[in-house]
């Protein structure tokens, strides 16, 4: 007869908890993604504690499995399975993507429990103009009136944002209260638009305006900030 203590009772619950391996969970990835035709479409999808079980892409609509962990499971070779261990990553990924794979695509973990997340692949079958980029605004300002530059760039592939300069050193809105940097940009057109206003401008304000988007297209503009009063005092 085997007498067990509390405290090897107790150490064997801690145990059994202890030994219950955590389930899986998904890391935060895009749940929207946008390509061109004809373009590498990569849907990402990163999973922690996954163990022994594995990853299955599938289109929502199709109950079929596309891969199963990193194996093939259609006739369709423009179909793959691209790892980055190091951020837990099961990527799918579709070479040369069509219109045709418009649509839900769920990434899911092999087990009991449902474990699945959704990825929308958005397609378009647009052709995008030749890339370029322009400043529009006035050149020539009075001190403490606003300066107000607005930047457009259009035939982007992947229109994200605009940054802005001053004589070669980025301005960071967040930092100055005068300063405000508002914008758009739009997948389906491949624009950006951005404007970049200085409430009450300075002396100090006049220089070189650079506006860079992310596919590095760049423009610049010279502003001229004019001391009216004294202008006048020397007439």
């Amino acid at each position: 007869m085997i007498v067990l203590s509390l405290e090897d009772t107790v150490l064997g619950s801690l145990y059994a908890m202890t030994s219950t391996p955590p389930m899986p969970s998904f890391l935060p990835t895009p749940t929207n993604v946008t390509f061109l035709r004809g373009e590498l479409a990569t849907l990402r999808c990163a999973v922690i504690n996954l163990g022994t079980k594995f990853v299955i892409w599938r289109k929502a609509s199709d109950p079929n499995p596309l891969t199963v962990s990193e194996e093939l499971y259609v006739e369709d070779s423009t179909y793959s399975v691209h790892r980055v261990p190091s951020a837990h990553e099961w990527n799918l990924q579709i070479k040369n993507v069509q219109c045709k794979h418009n649509g839900v695509y769920e990434c899911q973990v092999s087990s009991k429990d449902t474990i699945r997340k959704h990825v929308y692949l958005l397609v378009i079958d647009k052709p995008r103009n030749d890339p370029a980029i322009t400043i529009s605004g006035k050149s020539y300002v009075d001190k403490d009136l606003a300066i107000r530059l607005t930047c457009n760039a259009s035939g982007l592939s992947h229109p994200h944002v605009a940054d802005w300069f001053k004589d070669g050193q980025k301005i960071n809105a967040n930092k100055i209260k005068q300063i405000s940097i508002t914008g758009s940009s739009s997948y389906e057109t491949g624009t950006i638009s951005s404007t970049l206003v200085i409430k009450h401008s300075k002396l100090t304000d006049q220089g070189t305006y650079i506006c860079r988007t992310s596919e590095s297209l760049v423009t610049s503009m010279k502003v001229n900030v004019l001391d009216a009063q004294k202008t006048t005092q020397g007439v």
